[in-house]
């Protein structure tokens, strides 16, 4: 079975997910999201994210931005964009960032860290 997302390119799918994501925290349905990537998409999605009017809330969690990034979305919410490899190397930093660190929801589970996250580009094995 083919699949779509993988397979058609040029329908706007980014697009689509960063105006979702614009009105998931325009309408406070949402605080935080994580946004993964790989390295060479992290403009594309930069550049999705400001046509959506969300540039003020965009935060880079690679590169020298890291800590700042971190803080800025622990206080504010928005949108936090990083890399595979940053989720892999920086995972506990990221976790206190989305709310980890024990919350507890009302069945005495884990609270959730990020209200959404996306993964862009994932591959699956077969």
């Amino acid at each position: 079975m083919r699949e779509c997302a993988r397979a058609d390119m040029g329908l706007g799918k980014t697009f689509q997910c960063c105006a979702f994501v614009t009105a998931l925290l325009r309408s406070a349905e949402a605080t935080r999201v994580l946004v993964v990537a790989p390295t060479t998409l992290l403009a594309q999605w930069e550049a999705e994210l400001e046509l959506c009017g969300l540039h003020e809330e965009t935060r880079r969690f690679y590169g020298n931005d890291r800590d700042a990034a971190a803080r800025a979305v622990t206080r504010g919410g928005g949108v936090m964009l990083t890399t595979y490899g940053m989720v892999l190397h920086n995972a506990a930093q990221l976790d206190a960032v989305g709310g980890g660190g024990g919350e507890r929801d009302d069945d005495g589970g884990d609270g959730a860290r990020w209200d959404w996250i996306v993964c862009d580009e994932v591959r699956t094995p077969r």
